[in-house]
């Protein structure tokens, strides 16, 4: 897929596209997020809503932090994201952000207690537009693979078919609006 191509797909009425990477700790089953307790009482949450939960958390962090999220995948064992950091929040505060914030949301509605994810987080930096577009399309293909969609703008959650910020990112309009 070539950056014309991604374009072609931002165009109104077209289907958009989603890279960072957090890892929870392995589950047990294909339910999404689990506790590092292995006791056969740890609360589960069932995808669906752990993954709704998290988009939740995303995006209104997005709004607090004001970074620029181009595209994410949250799957059964892993989450990708391709964000910008803003001005005046760093990769290290915003992933802080998000890890922290989901995970006392869910250990609140599981009541349970104790780690959700993996204590480090892994990162790329996209350094032409070449890698952003390789990057969106593994982020997008990452449920088709997996088995988990026929199609990645079926799969509720991803930014396939929702990117929040890629237009503008790839317009120049988002930068331009960041002070400084």
């Amino acid at each position: 897929m070539s950056v014309n191509s991604l374009k072609a797909r931002l165009q109104p009425g077209s289907r958009h596209m989603s890279y960072g990477n957090a890892k929870p700790p392995a589950p047990r089953s294909p339910r999404i997020f689990r506790h590092n307790n292995d006791s056969e009482e740890d609360t589960y949450l069932r995808a669906p809503t752990a993954a709704n939960l998290f988009v939740k958390e995303l995006l209104s962090l997005r709004n607090e932090l004001g970074f620029l999220l181009l595209s994410y995948v949250i799957m059964p064992e892993h989450v990708h994201l391709i964000l910008v950091p803003g001005p005046t929040a760093a990769l290290p505060k915003v992933m802080q952000h998000i890890k922290g914030r989901f995970a006392r949301r869910f250990n609140r509605l599981t009541r349970a207690q104790g780690k959700v994810w993996q204590s480090r987080y892994y990162e790329s930096i996209m350094r032409d537009e070449r890698s952003l577009v390789a990057a969106v399309e593994y982020i997008d293909q990452n449920p088709v693979v997996a088995g988990l969609a026929a199609d990645a703008f079926e799969y509720p959650y991803s930014s396939a078919s929702r990117s929040p910020d890629l237009e503008g990112y790839l317009s120049g309009e988002a930068m331009a609006a960041w002070p400084g």
